[in-house]
């Protein structure tokens, strides 16, 4: 029943492999365990863990990793840089409508750019989110990777 349930929620690697013995199979894996399935019987043939890896495999995956993550890392800087720009254009508005609020002897414009103050803080807040979540993502995409090297 273990070995069911492990086969279950393993993944079809080949559906035609060449075993030991010369007879056709397929291979299933699942949490590093390799599984032999008979080619046309729902029959385990045998299992097996698989530490390693061909150096060729590993390297190739090592490759194509790093540039899943050097494409995340470029990402990650070009929308950070993106949204702090626009935060820094925020926050001189910002300080343009706080000194406006100062200058003026109007109450409808001292209103109007408390309200305009208000928004613009709400923008701020929403960009120092947005930034976070770029960074949480390429951070998960990295943490994801790590189980790979």
């Amino acid at each position: 029943m273990h070995v069911m349930d492990l086969l279950r929620k393993a993944s079809l690697i080949d559906a035609n492999v060449l075993g030991e013995d010369g007879n056709s199979a397929r291979l299933y894996a699942y949490k590093r365990t390799a599984f032999v399935v008979a080619l046309h019987e729902d029959t385990v043939i045998t299992m097996y863990p698989r530490e390693d890896s061909p150096i060729t495999v590993r390297e190739s995956v090592a490759k194509a990793l790093t540039t899943v993550l050097r494409a995340a890392q470029r990402k990650e800087t070009r929308e950070i840089k993106r949204l702090e720009l626009r935060r820094a254009e925020l926050t001189v508005e910002r300080a343009e409508c706080a000194l406006r609020k100062l200058k003026t002897a109007s109450i409808k414009v001292a209103r109007q750019m408390d309200g305009r103050i208000a928004e613009i803080d709400g923008e701020i807040a929403a960009i120092n989110a947005e930034i976070f979540e770029v960074r949480r993502e390429k951070t998960t995409l990295a943490k994801g990777i790590a189980a790979y090297v």
